[in-house]
């Protein structure tokens, strides 16, 4: 199917709610891609319709309401979904685990619709390491119900080459049509020397500071107490002269307040608060986030776990550079591109990650952010995710189907080559 042909595609998520994480911005970033397109574009959520982000949206919302539980099981939601399945060209599952999967899978067999899956880092062999009982209980309703989610979709979309590797021997057995097809988000709508004098203009004092910037979740596996670890021991080994030119800004919603509890004992503990070398901000959004962006010196997201990160495109499109942790999928691509520094998602590493940035030259620096905006342009925007995402589609249209991968042929390959 041409992508300048009329097409309509619908998605389906259990929440838009943007304090659940980067999921719902990146979508909004490919929506609005698929919409410049001439795409057709429209959501089926499990969310009450008076939530007030639904009244945002660039495209039509069809909200069921909250289903039961977490998993999200909704009769309102199966029977919108029937409703209107007909009337799309594909639908697209975003994440695992939840109903809404499972019932995008079964009315678009029945309509004939094929439809799509975007895991989102949701099949990433850590969580499996961490949390080992949920993953027990993930493998026994992979085998009776999402393995055939996957199974059976038209593509499984994953955003980067490392998002695949990291997920496909994570669960048993494991059959998908993979594609690759980035997530991508809007620049932003003014330059980031006017959102960086906002910043200033809202929040005094900072003027002069090389501001590091935590902007995300606060959730263990973001290396939050890592981050502040590393910090603290990498500002003692520098001059006493140069102390108070550094900040730590932590900025984002809690999963937790006793794990926010602890990390701000932490900061306690080394007295980097009682010193002015580090604020804990909680949620922004809008024009106050990528004020937050604009103003850093560099963005540092040492994870144990990242997909796409879109904090990350968000960062880079304001031409700030990254600084993260090698467990953050795209890593290769970006320290290759020099748009950001990369090391292990450790307390050395954070120490290593600032010891780099710090020596870095003013001519350097300036490289890197010039390196940010182009990576951001030509790999993390979301017109460069939409192209991605409709070639693919396209290529579904004529037959050209990615070639089915399971890890259960790839043994069975494996062995007989050994053997021989």
């Amino acid at each position: 199917m041409s992508t300048e042909l009329p097409m309509r595609v619908l998605h389906t998520i259990h929440s838009l709610d943007p304090l659940h994480g980067g999921t719902s911005y990146g979508l909004r970033g490919m929506v609005e891609g698929l919409l410049k397109k001439g795409i057709e574009t429209e959501i089926l959520v499990l969310d009450n319709e008076a939530r007030p982000w639904l009244a945002e949206w660039p495209c039509k919302v069809h909200a069921a309401g909250c289903g039961i539980g977490r998993f999200g099981y909704n009769k309102k939601f199966d029977a919108m979904l029937a409703r209107i399945v007909n009337s799309f060209d594909l639908a697209v599952v975003h994440g695992l685990w939840q109903y809404h999967g499972l019932a995008t899978r079964r009315e678009c067999l029945k309509a004939g619709v094929p439809y799509a899956v975007f895991p989102h880092g949701m099949l990433d062999e850590w969580f499996s390491k961490v949390y080992a009982w949920k993953h027990l209980l993930k493998q026994i309703y992979w085998g009776c119900v999402e393995n055939k989610v996957l199974r059976d979709a038209a593509v499984v979309f994953f955003t980067t080459d490392d998002e695949f590797e990291a997920g496909r021997d994570t669960f048993s057995p494991f059959a998908v049509r993979p594609a690759i097809a980035p997530f991508g988000i809007q620049p932003p709508a003014h330059t980031t020397e006017e959102f960086s004098a906002g910043f200033h203009r809202r929040v005094p004092g900072f003027f002069g500071k090389r501001t590091l910037l935590f902007l995300s979740r606060i959730h263990p596996k973001k290396g939050c107490d890592l981050l502040i670890e590393g910090f603290a021991r990498w500002h003692a080994s520098l001059p006493p002269e140069s102390q108070n030119d550094w900040h730590l800004r932590i900025v984002g919603p809690s999963d937790s307040d006793d794990f926010l509890e602890h990390l701000r004992s932490m900061a306690a503990t080394h007295r980097l608060a009682e010193r002015g070398l580090i604020t804990f901000v909680g949620n922004v959004g809008g024009e106050d986030k990528w004020q937050e962006i604009s103003q850093a010196d560099a963005l540092v997201l040492p994870s144990h776990q990242e997909n796409f990160g879109v904090i990350i495109a968000e960062a880079l499109a304001c031409g700030v550079p990254v600084l993260i942790s090698n467990k953050v999928n795209g890593w290769h691509a970006i320290q290759e591109s020099g748009a950001g520094l990369v090391e292990q998602d450790t307390v050395e590493g954070v120490v290593k990650l600032f010891q780099r940035w710090e020596r870095l030259t003013a001519d350097a620096v300036t490289s890197m952010r010039r390196a940010a905006t182009q990576y951001f342009a030509g790999r993390m925007s979301s017109d460069v995710g939409a192209q991605a995402f409709c070639s693919i589609v396209q290529d579904l249209e004529t037959e050209k189907h990615p070639q089915r991968f399971s890890t259960e042929v790839e043994a069975h390959t494996r062995s007989r080559s050994e053997r021989a």
